[in-house]
């Protein structure tokens, strides 16, 4: 007869990884969902900001900006996406935007707080949050599907 004592052990405690893993998703998708809305907002906003207040600059260089920016708020809605429907590749072009998020956050910080190194200093720490998130959801995405 075989011992399958050991092995059911094994299946609790891989039972309670489960719904360990699934109870930080839900409440990462959550997090990850208000971060991306206000990822969407402030590329909109930014968007806005640079068509608007940057005077003594040429048409096209604003053109690029607000084109960055309204990439920026499509790749957010990409990530509300992938966090929703598991589709890890969704997430990838918000983490491929990191640049263009220092900007938008910058631009947004600069217009509020008229003061252009504690804006960058500022943007440059929520940019790198808003990426730490982003990377933890895809790795704990990709946990879940390896395990189903």
């Amino acid at each position: 007869m075989k011992n399958t004592k050991g092995s059911m052990a094994g299946e609790v405690s891989r039972c309670h990884w489960l719904v360990g893993i699934r109870m930080v998703m839900r409440i990462l998708r959550v997090i990850v969902s208000i971060m991306a809305c206000v990822s969407c907002i402030s590329g909109v906003a930014a968007g806005y900001l640079f068509m608007t207040s940057l005077s003594g600059v040429s048409e096209a260089v604003k053109i690029v900006w607000t084109t960055g920016s309204a990439l920026y708020a499509l790749s957010s809605l990409l990530l509300i996406i992938a966090v929703w429907k598991f589709i890890k590749w969704l997430a990838y072009p918000y983490m491929c935007m990191l640049l263009m998020a220092i900007a938008v956050y910058t631009m947004i910080l600069q217009w509020l707080l008229k003061n252009l190194p504690a804006a960058v200093f500022s943007s440059v720490a929520i940019s790198f949050i808003f990426l730490g998130v982003a990377l933890n959801m895809t790795k704990n995405l990709e946990e879940l599907r390896t395990s189903l």
